[in-house]
């Protein structure tokens, strides 16, 4: 294997468990600040799940599979103390999807993550997945069947190839940022100097993470331009008020949502494979025209009795995209009634976006509809 051999990998399903790792944890993301990031979670009549299973991967090769379903929601403090670090870089693969359903089971909230993906580097090399990156930068391939991934993993014991899959997974993500940095960080004049070769690699390493990623970190935070003067002229003033009196009639003909936006029907391959979320009238229709077969109406799930022409890359943001949850709510403030559906986004809404959402192709989103005194 192109990993070490001498990686190790740790199954925490207690707080002892933890407690016998969490020096070693503790003492890498010291030297490097890297943790590769994942998240594995199971689907019930095809709905997700909380996450399941949480993998950390540290520089040297250290692995740390972490059982949240048997913790039961009660994780150890200093494990939220990691996870909550702006100063130890998450990386991974989609690892913004994960980090946000973190958020939203255990109300653990991951501080500066890093999705390789959208790194410069990769843009134009290889294909957008964790295994296309593996491939070109660790000649390494992943074991990527569908059936593994959508495995049990809140089964009582993990299978071999389960633990291997998990694993690799995070430290395959780790990797992959130290084989970015020749690439991606040109290295100051005093890192060639004796030290560098006599043992300061972790601290030329730290800084050169730091300074790469932090492009990636910047996009969460949210910035507010100045108003500039307030001097205007007599023609300022005028087109002012015409813009004031459009946007007026503009915001009288928006109504206010009265019903959900999106429901999250789905529609699944002949082999049982999600391929996307949907409106229900569409996945009904499948089975109207005798296309699909009803599985469940509560969510509502279809699967097609055809081969259809593609299946999402789920690898990929776009199809980690389509194959989300939609929550019905504001993309800017979050609130759940008074939004309305923007089928044009305008560009100064689109920093609010989750990442997997900045590079999809879709065009449409909510947005609450405050009223004016």
């Amino acid at each position: 294997m192109l990993l070490k051999q001498g990686k190790k990998i740790f199954i925490v399903d207690s707080k002892e468990k933890w407690k016998e790792i969490s020096t070693v944890v503790c003492r890498d993301v010291a030297a490097v600040n890297i943790l590769g990031f994942d998240c594995e979670w199971v689907h019930t009549n095809g709905k997700r799940k909380p996450v399941a299973l949480m993998q950390l991967a540290t520089y040297s090769g250290y692995c740390v599979l972490i059982r949240l379903n048997c913790l039961q929601g009660d994780l150890p403090s200093t494990l939220q103390d990691i996870l909550k670090d702006r100063k130890i870089i998450k990386v991974g693969v989609s690892c913004g999807m994960d980090a946000s359903y973190l958020a939203n089971d255990y109300g653990v909230n991951v501080g500066w993550i890093c999705d390789i993906w959208l790194l410069k580097d990769n843009l134009k090399i290889c294909s957008f997945g964790l295994q296309g990156l593996a491939e070109h930068y660790l000649c390494k391939t992943l074991n990527k069947d569908w059936k593994l991934r959508s495995a049990d993993w809140e089964a009582q014991t993990l299978t071999q190839q389960q633990v291997i899959y998990a694993s690799e997974d995070a430290l395959v993500g780790a990797h992959i940022l130290l084989a970015q940095l020749k690439n991606l960080w040109k290295p100051p004049p005093h890192s060639f100097s004796p030290a560098f070769f006599l043992g300061s690699w972790e601290a030329s390493a730290r800084e050169a993470i730091t300074e790469i990623c932090q492009p990636s970190h910047s996009r969460l935070d949210f910035h507010h331009k100045s108003s500039g003067s307030n001097v205007k002229s007599k023609k300022q003033i005028k087109t002012t008020n015409q813009k004031d009196n459009r946007l007026k009639n503009e915001r009288m003909s928006y109504s206010i949502r009265k019903s959900p936006l999106y429901h999250n029907s789905q529609l699944w391959a002949p082999d049982g494979e999600p391929l996307c979320t949907c409106d229900p009238k569409k996945a009904l229709w499948y089975v109207e025209k005798g296309l699909g077969d009803l599985i469940s109406e509560e969510p509502l799930v279809v699967k097609l009795r055809f081969e259809p022409a593609g299946r999402p890359n789920r690898e990929g943001l776009d199809g980690q995209f389509y194959l989300q949850e939609r929550l019905n709510n504001c993309v800017v403030c979050g609130k759940e009634d008074s939004y309305i559906r923007k089928n044009v986004v305008p560009h100064e809404y689109r920093k609010y976006f989750p990442e997997i959402l900045e590079v999809s192709s879709k065009s449409r989103c909510s947005f609450t509809m405050h009223s004016v005194s």
